[in-house]
């Protein structure tokens, strides 16, 4: 595995992906290294106040020098309320990586299938931007829940893999439409 390192990240793009789930990236050192489907912990700080927080790391370890989250909004969290302050330009510290969340690269399995819901779909989403086109002889399947039309991540970005790569199949659900 991988030597877990503390660096800071610099905070170079902040959108809304839905009404309650931020997208973060980060500028981090070029040296970083992860697996896809592994997490970094943030030190999120208000005030004198400081929590580490664990955070999936969206992008593939292929695009280097990034690290890209995605945030669950809540309501008075305290991450979330650091996040909504949060400026271009900012430094956040950073450790990692962790977690053995990660794809069997050695596996002869022929179909992989990756099932998640929400923001649950980050790590799946790095896993499968960084496999599908390295394994063509292996079936990937994405299943993928949200409540509504409005809360689906990364649709478009998914839609466009599965019209490019035969082996890789995207299945979307709704449970409230």
């Amino acid at each position: 595995m991988v030597a877990i390192q503390g660096f800071n990240g610099i905070l170079q793009e902040k959108k809304e992906l839905t009404p309650s789930v931020l997208f973060l990236s980060f500028k981090i050192p070029e040296e970083f290294r992860f697996k896809a489907g592994q997490y970094v912990m943030l030190v999120i700080k208000q005030g004198a106040e400081k929590k580490l927080k664990p955070y999936s790391i969206l992008n593939p370890p292929s695009k280097k020098g990034v690290i890209e989250l995605c945030a669950k909004i809540i309501d008075e969290g305290f991450a979330s309320e650091a996040f909504k302050l949060m400026k271009l330009g900012q430094e956040v510290e950073m450790r990692g990586p962790f977690g053995q969340f990660v794809f069997d690269e050695t596996s002869h399995d022929t179909e992989q299938w990756f099932i998640g819901a929400g923001t649950g779909i980050t790590p799946l989403y790095s896993m499968v931007k960084e496999y599908v086109p390295l394994f063509p002889h292996c079936r990937f399947r994405l299943m993928v829940g949200f409540r509504s039309r409005e809360d689906i991540l990364f649709h478009e970005e998914l839609k466009q893999l599965a019209l490019a790569y035969t082996n890789f199949t995207y299945v979307p659900t709704l449970s409230r439409e």
